[in-house]
């Protein structure tokens, strides 16, 4: 009797400490507080206007149409100054022969840049043009600055000019064609109907902008504002 009255006061303990110490709907767990500002209305609106999942896909898209900006910046500006510096050191006569070697690296380059970027994702081919054609670019820009400080052989402006308005063209229209390949990368086929046509769309205001800068830079600094 006194085993069995022990089990039930235990039990009973048990029973009683299990139970809530409040009601229930005294226990709902807080609603989270919604961010109020001029930044969280336009982020909600913006959500709603593109029809964006979430911040996540927005933050992906407006990289997007950031990056996709710098390379129509760099490749409007590199179209614009890399004729007029060439044209200014070697003279107009030699700008078609520039012109066809570009033309021939281009055609030459893609598929071997194919065959490279298939057996790879798009964001760390992507990754790996953005290092390397900064890097090059920057050589070849210093290599640019290093000519013009004074007279040098022929063969030497010759070589350096061409090499900087070959790479130029080069790297840029990699720059723009990856892009496009990381944002359908990114997204499902269902979602890149959706956001590609987007990104592509903020990436060509890039283009426009400077087309309309280009001028008024080079007017300011000259052609080597530009690069």
């Amino acid at each position: 009797m006194r085993a069995a009255s022990r089990h039930v006061e235990l039990g009973g303990r048990r029973r009683k400490e299990s139970s809530p110490l409040l009601p229930v709907a005294h226990q709902r767990s807080p609603k989270p507080e919604t961010a109020r500002g001029p930044v969280s209305f336009l982020r909600r609106h913006a959500l709603s206007y593109f029809s964006f999942k979430d911040d996540i896909e927005a933050r992906i898209v407006l990289n997007l149409v950031v990056c996709g900006n710098l390379a129509n910046v760099a490749f409007v500006f590199g179209r614009n100054a890399a004729p007029a510096i060439y044209i200014a050191r070697l003279g107009a006569e030699r700008l078609a022969r520039a012109m066809f070697l570009s033309g021939v690296t281009i055609i030459a380059f893609t598929p071997r840049f194919s065959a490279f970027a298939k057996r790879r994702r798009a964001t760390q081919v992507n990754g790996c043009v953005l290092r390397s054609g900064a890097a090059i670019l920057g050589g070849l820009y210093a290599l640019l600055a290093w000519c013009g400080r004074g007279a040098r052989p022929p063969l030497v402006d010759a070589v350096v000019y061409s090499a900087f308005y070959v790479v130029e063209d080069l790297a840029t229209l990699v720059v723009m064609m990856q892009n496009g390949a990381v944002a359908q990368e990114l997204f499902s086929a269902t979602d890149a109907r959706r956001v590609v046509g987007l990104v592509q769309l903020g990436s060509s205001l890039g283009a426009v902008f400077a087309g309309l800068l280009a001028g008024t830079v080079a007017q300011l600094g000259g052609a080597a504002a530009l690069i």
